[in-house]
């Protein structure tokens, strides 16, 4: 089977959930599948040519272009001139021709866009199936947003999010939402569209629980922290949440983990019992420093990839009700869930006071997310698409 898969975003090295997916569905079915990777060239040349090798002994041909970035007006004609009607910063006209390009040359079974934002570079009609890998309904964040905001520039984004979705929904055979909840919302959003449900995985061998890394009284909250939803959990978690944490654990330290935060995350560290770490090599590793995990996300769509991460290194966790959408694992047995910033703060304080709780939490999450939620069993569900998908189904 030949697969032509289209990201924006070169999947190597896999450090963030934008990526994650792609690299672990090269790597699962490569040996089954002939896949042709059309994407953009990232700004390190370094980081590209390792990912080209690592993909070309797998198997995959990387077909990759580099973005002309220009400014906000010059980059709204190129949307409306290539069709793309609801302007946006991540259309690239490079990647859109070489999309035609290939579809011209070879001849494919299936043509995948990852996320609406790489299948904005398709062709309205293809002679060949098309699997639109939505995932997030990133509208329905949005939408969140605003709720929370109250902001005409969240309305707007919402609106052409939405409309934006609704369209490419439109154009393709068959769409992969992460959760039931994206699902849901997706099939109000378009009608009569097939879209079924491929939820992420983890790594289950390269996140183990290594309990002799913990420290005592440390709370991580990990992401990309430029991401809109991340850096606004990490700010709410320092000012609402964390001091009602310390006055019940005076030793309590907070780890915001993940790269590229924002001055205001910066800014956080001004508080000496606050470290802001940007860009890691190895995330585990932080992980396993956490006596509680934590996902104070207050709006967002999709599957956090950072609740199974947190499972995987079998740790307690306190979460909003947002951050366990579309995620298996039972309140109170495997999780806690919390809503209220002071119930929030309450909880999380209680773990870190009781080490029993804490190590049993852990235990049980871990055993869920290696029955339910690997790499291994997403790609094999996803290869059943591709057959359904290239036998005319």
């Amino acid at each position: 089977m030949k697969v032509l898969l289209i990201s924006k975003a070169f999947p190597y090295p896999p450090i963030d959930g934008e990526v994650l997916p792609t690299y672990h569905i090269l790597r699962g079915l490569a040996p089954k599948i002939e896949f042709h990777l059309a994407t953009l060239r990232p700004t390190s040349d370094a980081a590209f040519e390792e990912g080209r090798r690592v993909f070309e002994q797998w198997g995959v041909r990387t077909h990759a272009v580099r973005r002309v970035d220009v400014g906000k007006l010059a980059q709204a004609w190129r949307c409306l001139r290539g069709g793309r009607f609801w302007v946006n910063r991540f259309y690239s006209p490079e990647l859109g021709a070489l999309v035609e390009d290939l579809l011209r040359r070879e001849n494919f079974d299936v043509v995948q866009g990852e996320s609406i934002f790489g299948a904005q570079h398709l062709p309205r009609r293809t002679s060949c199936p098309h699997l639109l890998m939505i995932r997030d309904c990133i509208s329905m964040s949005h939408r969140r947003r605003f709720r929370l905001e109250r902001s005409l520039r969240q309305w707007i984004q919402w609106r052409k999010i939405q409309w934006m979705e609704s369209t490419l929904l439109g154009h393709c055979d068959l769409a992969l939402a992460i959760s039931p909840v994206d699902q849901a919302r997706l099939r109000r959003i378009r009608p009569g569209v097939e879209i079924e449900v491929l939820p992420n995985g983890v790594d289950i061998e390269a996140l183990k629980p290594a309990p002799d890394k913990e420290k005592p009284d440390t709370v991580v909250f990990s992401g990309a922290m430029s991401a809109p939803a991340n850096f606004d959990a990490a700010i709410y978690m320092a000012r609402e949440v964390w001091p009602a944490v310390r006055r019940r654990v005076r030793g309590a330290r907070l780890l915001l983990v993940g790269r590229d935060p924002t001055d205001e995350v910066r800014a956080l560290a001004g508080d000496a019992s606050i470290t802001v770490t940007g860009t890691v090599v190895d995330m585990g590793d932080w992980l396993a420093r956490a006596a509680v995990i934590v996902s104070p996300l207050r709006f967002g769509s999709g599957l956090k990839n950072k609740v199974l991460e947190g499972a995987a290194m079998g740790k307690a966790m306190v979460v909003t009700p947002l951050s366990l959408e579309g995620i298996d694992l039972e309140p109170g047995r495997e999780i806690e869930v919390v809503d209220a910033t002071g119930a929030f703060a309450d909880r999380v304080a209680e773990l870190l006071l009781d080490r029993d709780r804490r190590e049993r939490l852990g235990r049980a999450a871990r055993r869920a997310v290696e029955q339910c939620y690997t790499w291994g069993a997403m790609t094999e569900r996803l290869y059943q698409f591709y057959e359904k998908l290239a036998s005319g189904g």
